[in-house]
């Protein structure tokens, strides 16, 4: 008998449900993002400006866009196909307020899932 393996195109999904978080000032949020199947793809991490409709990018992958020391990534492997990845934000205060969100991006294309 010959085994014949077959590639199995594989696309990263994020699993994490959005939710809403409400803290207090001088709190720390911690924004987690469940992703399956990344492979050569990377977590980015945006925060939304409501009054301009646009999305300023904080992180790509371990790779942070923000010189504020509050903020920080995490990530870790929970198996071989699933990771969780965090956005840390230590000592809130009223300019952290808005939405943040997790993308999937590679370098030729990127896109929300």
């Amino acid at each position: 008998m010959i085994q014949i393996a077959t590639a199995v195109n594989t696309f990263p999904q994020i699993l994490t449900e959005t939710h809403n978080q409400t803290l207090n000032l001088s709190s720390t949020a911690v924004f987690t993002c469940h992703v399956r199947d990344l492979g050569d793809h990377h977590v980015t991490w945006f925060k939304m400006d409501p009054l301009l409709s646009l999305s300023s990018p904080l992180a790509v992958g371990k790779q942070l866009f923000t010189a504020d020391a509050r903020y920080s990534i995490s990530f870790y492997s929970i198996s071989s196909r699933d990771s969780i990845w965090s956005l840390e934000i230590y000592q809130l205060d009223h300019s952290d307020e808005g939405t943040y969100m997790c993308k999937i991006a590679n370098r030729r294309a990127s896109g929300s899932i």
